[in-house]
This record gives C-alpha cells, structure tokens and sequence, in this order.
C-alpha cells in the first residue's frame, strides 16, 4: 500500500504498517545514518525483532496513559506461570491462541504506578489533558535532500508535541545525559519539521515526559530549548545529506572512517586523578 505524505491516524495507518511498510526515513534510521550508512543498511535488510520485553512494555506503557480505553483491547495480562511445566505449557497455548501481546501481572502492576505517577504529576497532567491525537503518523518529502521522512508523534496539540520516556534517572542531570545520548534533540527537531511541514503551520514546541522505571516512579517534564532544536536540526539534516550523497554514488564508503585517524584521549580521561597521581609521584616516569 502507497500512503501519500499527510497526517494518518492509528486507524488509517497502524503501528505495525507504520514501522514495515512505509519506506522512509524515521528518527531510528536517522541514528543508524549518524552510525554509518552501512548499519543503516544492515537493518534495513534484517529488520530488529520488535517482539522483546523491553519493546512490548514499552508500548503498552504509551497505550495505557495514552489511549487507556484500547488498552484491554490490545493487550492481555496473564498471570506468573512456569512454561516447563504441564500447567504452564497449556496457559501459554491458550494465550498464545488469543493472538495479542502478553503481559505478566507483575509488569502491569509496574506500567500503572507509571501511569499514575504520570496522572499526578501537574505539569504531565496538563499536557495530556489538553486537546490533541495521539500516535498519529505524518509523513513528508525533506525539503533539501528529496527524501521520504516520517514521524510518529505520541501526542500532538496545537502547541506542543511531547513525547513519553521511561528511564532510570529522571532528575535533570541525569536526563540531560540521556538526550545526548540518545539524540533526542534530533527527535524534537525532527519531529517539530515533519508536523509543521504536513500541517503547513507553526513551530511546536517539543516536551519530553520521563517517568522511572522503578519505586517510585518519578516524573519530570523537560521541554528542550532553541539551542537544542537547533542543534538537532543541524545533526538530523546532515544524516540525511549522508544518505542523499550516498544513494547518487552507491560506490561511496559506507562504514565508519576509511582513513586512519589520529586518536587522543577524551578530555575527561585526560583529568582522571588517578593519572595525575601517578605521573606526580613518578610512577609513569
């Protein structure tokens, strides 16, 4: 099926057709791009299972503070059973048959202290509670590179996108690392592009939801600045120049560095104490 660039909702484009029948670039291509155009297409031809634990709960996560209402309707929650046994073989059949992700009770347990730790906090409560769509895909032609882009933002309003993280550490410094890490100024800038190119409106600003995995299970909101836009726009905008160069030259290099390059030592590495103390004392002398 053909979806021509536009705003599709969940009923008119699933999670499952989004992720493997839309051929065009998502922000977890982009960080495969940023990583090398051969890992890119090294995933491309061997697509990662989406089936693991961590994925699932993930997802059922975004369903329950998301669209709780479809909730019992995608997924079914069983109870701790042992599959080695007799008993346990025969529930994992009749779960199995039912045709719907599986949650244990104890992982459902998890996801709704999540849920009600997000419902409490005044800030994630507001957003969520403002009028918007949820996990609706859009799906535009980049500008500058000709390329088929697309996004699927957990909620959008007229001001703002945000999107729900789970995590270990929600405190600011914490956090702060993960953005970098995983590039979610990429996501924001990405994100807020692709919807105001399909909506032909304004800037959004993009919000982030972090909520803990564990007890008891914090919450922060963060909304990223300009600067952080900016950056991720210019990051975002050269993977998919990366890929541009290399669909009109396919001989191009595709993996890391072709070269030999000179390495030195990261400048935390260079003011390790321990380092210091040795050279000081003569150790390394």
């Amino acid at each position: 099926m053909i979806f021509a660039p536009g705003q599709y909702t969940p009923d008119q484009l699933s999670i499952e057709q989004y992720h493997h029948e839309l051929d065009a670039v998502s922000k977890t291509e982009l960080d495969r791009i940023h990583r090398s155009i051969a890992h890119w297409q090294y995933a491309k031809a061997n697509p990662p299972e989406s089936t693991s634990k961590c994925f699932e709960t993930g997802t059922a996560l975004h369903t329950l503070v998301l669209t709780p209402t479809l909730f019992d309707k995608e997924y079914t929650v069983v109870p701790k059973y042992d599959r080695r046994t007799r008993e346990g073989k025969a529930l994992h059949e009749k779960y199995a048959a039912i045709g719907k992700p599986t949650l244990s009770d104890e992982d459902y347990y998890v996801l709704q202290a999540m849920a009600a730790s997000i419902q409490a906090h005044p800030a994630a409560l507001e957003l969520l509670s403002a009028k918007g769509v949820a996990e609706n895909s859009f799906l535009w032609v980049d500008p500058i590179t000709g390329l088929q882009c697309k996004c699927r933002p957990d909620w959008l309003t007229d001001m703002v996108i945000v999107d729900l993280k789970s995590c270990k550490d929600a405190s600011f410094a914490s956090f702060q690392k993960e953005v970098a890490a995983y590039r979610y100024d990429v996501q924001g800038a990405y994100f807020s592009d692709g919807v105001r190119a399909v909506l032909n409106d304004h800037a959004r600003d993009f919000v982030l939801i972090a909520v803990e995995k564990e007890p008891p299970y914090a919450v922060a909101v963060y909304k990223l600045d300009e600067e952080a836009i900016e950056m991720g726009r210019g990051l975002y905008q050269k993977d998919l120049q990366k890929v541009s160069l290399w669909k009109n030259d396919p001989t191009l290099w595709q993996g890391y560095h072709k070269d030999v390059q000179k390495m030195s030592l990261p400048r935390w590495a260079k003011n390790r104490e321990e380092v210091i103390d040795f050279v000081t004392a003569g150790v390394l002398l």
